[in-house]
């Protein structure tokens, strides 16, 4: 269960990726999924802002997402570095 707030494009998103506590405490539980935007649970909310509504700026909220076992991206416990990898390539 969660929020995020801010999600440019979100209102059209056909699926997002996720970082999910799936293990203990620390970077070694986290995880990533792919969770359809349809999924029963979620709900999108288009943000008005100040300047620009062009971008269907969105609030996504999950309450009890169920996730299939198939939709977890790569390991289990690694969705942290998979992150931090992906950022140092985005610099």
């Amino acid at each position: 269960n969660g929020q995020k707030k801010w999600i440019t494009g979100g209102h059209r998103a056909d699926f997002f990726t996720c970082a999910v506590r799936t293990g203990d405490p620390g970077f070694g539980g986290i995880s990533l999924l792919l969770i359809p935007s349809s999924s029963p649970g979620i709900t999108i909310r288009k943000m008005e802002t100040q300047f620009d509504n062009t971008n269907g700026t969105a609030f996504v909220t999950l309450e009890d997402v169920r996730v299939p076992e198939e939709n977890l991206i790569g390991d289990e416990g690694m969705g942290f570095m998979y992150l931090m990898y992906n950022f140092n390539h985005e610099r």
